[in-house]
């Protein structure tokens, strides 16, 4: 009855440590699930983020593109007023401005 009782509590404490290790095996995948779902939100709000910064950056570039034209035609004005009317070039530089 002793060797019984001995393989009995041997196999009960198998039974025992796989048991729990398949608990642990399962929480762990819920877990690691959970994490895969945030990491795909915040991917998700990267590549919106990435893609308005991207936006604006065009809508900076175009920006700055008007500004120098702006710049541009403001010094050919300076110029003009110096010069007597019409640009180095001979376009009307009041034209330029109305376009913009």
């Amino acid at each position: 009855m002793n060797r019984l009782s001995a393989i009995v509590a041997v196999v009960g404490l198998l039974v025992g440590v796989l048991a729990g290790y398949l608990w642990w095996g399962v929480r762990a995948q819920s877990e690691l699930n959970a994490t895969q779902g945030q990491i795909l939100v915040v991917q998700s709000e990267l590549n919106a983020t990435q893609e308005k910064i991207k936006a604006m950056e065009a809508e900076l570039r175009l920006e700055r593109d008007r500004r120098a034209k702006l710049e541009e035609i403001v010094t050919r004005g300076q110029k003009m007023m110096r010069l007597g009317g019409m640009d180095v070039g001979g376009r009307d530089v009041e034209g330029e401005c109305e376009r913009l």
